[in-house]
């Protein structure tokens, strides 16, 4: 068979499509002029805060169950997370290297109000140096620091992901989950913070030649939950529009020409977050051309790769 391609999950919290081209303009520029890059407008998330959002992205379960612990692996809130069916076990299971990353060990997706894991969830995490840099570099009264020595704390995680992809690089393929929430998530402006450091993460990413091999989803879990702008009607939209975008190595087109029209017809059509995990599952299992063989256990959503149909609603 074919070498498997890499497949990347860079999230930022509460970044809305409209906000990361606002105050992300270098970057956005950039993944327009330099790769196959696809914005799904339609976009529509299922929940409100980013866990219940995650949940059905990361793995087969529905917003309503993961909230109301009817999930096996969830019934209380003190569960751990160990047993939970993430998307990442299946990549190990067919021969990728996993890892997991995140800026804040306080508000992480399965630590806040969670007791998080037993064992290491993925191959390779940066939690325990990012709880080790907390206490050592932050002030303890916010609970929340912005940086690790002079670096913003999204510079770290993006570095983190480069060295993930670099050190295995034709050695195995990867999957990588890499999330920020310290600059966004408690405000619309200071998203900007993020435009150089993901910039920088892009350039690398192209020039070391890891766009060859690797699908990149590029999103938010939502837009901005609070705050003024929430209060307008804007706002409103916005929150519940993150960005969600894609980028595909440049053969891809050539070799898939249907599939790619599907994609890009797709980018204004209404998607969710249970597409989104049906999608994903298509990168490990290499169903680009023919994933009819995709079908949702929680009997919603449908790969991206096929068309999404016009007359879907809410």
């Amino acid at each position: 068979g074919e070498p498997k391609l890499n497949f990347i999950l860079v999230g930022m919290d509460s970044v809305s499509r409209q906000n990361m081209k606002r105050y992300m303009v270098k970057t956005w520029s950039y993944l327009e002029k330099e790769f196959n890059f696809l914005e799904f407008r339609g976009y529509n998330k299922v929940a409100d805060n980013t866990d219940p959002n995650m949940t059905p992205i990361l793995m087969e379960a529905t917003t309503e169950d993961f909230k109301e612990f009817k999930l096996k692996c969830y019934r209380k809130q003190r569960a751990f997370f160990d047993d939970c069916p993430f998307i990442w076990k299946e990549f190990s299971k067919n021969g990728y290297v996993t890892s997991f990353a995140e800026d804040n060990s306080f508000i992480g997706l399965y630590h806040y109000n969670k007791v998080g894991f037993i064992e290491e969830p993925t191959d390779f995490r940066n939690r325990p140096f990012f709880m080790a840099s907390e206490k050592e570099l932050t002030d303890e009264k916010k609970k929340r620091k912005n940086c690790v020595a002079l670096k913003p704390t999204a510079d770290v995680i993006f570095n983190y992901g480069l060295q993930v992809l670099d050190s295995f690089n034709g050695k195995a393929p990867i999957f990588g989950f890499f999330y920020s929430i310290t600059h966004s998530h408690d405000s619309d402006t200071k998203q900007a913070i993020l435009d150089e450091p993901l910039l920088k993460f892009f350039k690398s990413f192209k020039e070391k030649g890891h766009g060859n091999n690797t699908i990149v989803l590029l999103m938010g879990d939502h837009g901005l939950r609070f705050g003024d702008i929430r209060s307008t009607y804007l706002g409103a939209l916005e929150e519940r529009l993150p960005l969600v975008s894609m980028i595909f190595p440049d053969w891809f087109p050539k070799k898939y020409p249907k599939t790619w029209n599907n994609l890009n017809v797709n980018t204004r059509r209404l998607v969710n977050n249970y597409d989104l995990h049906l999608t994903i599952k298509s990168v490990f299992s290499g169903t680009f051309e023919n994933p009819y063989n995709l079908q949702s256990t929680t009997g919603r959503g449908q790969t991206m790769f096929l068309e999404i149909p016009t007359n879907r609603t809410c």
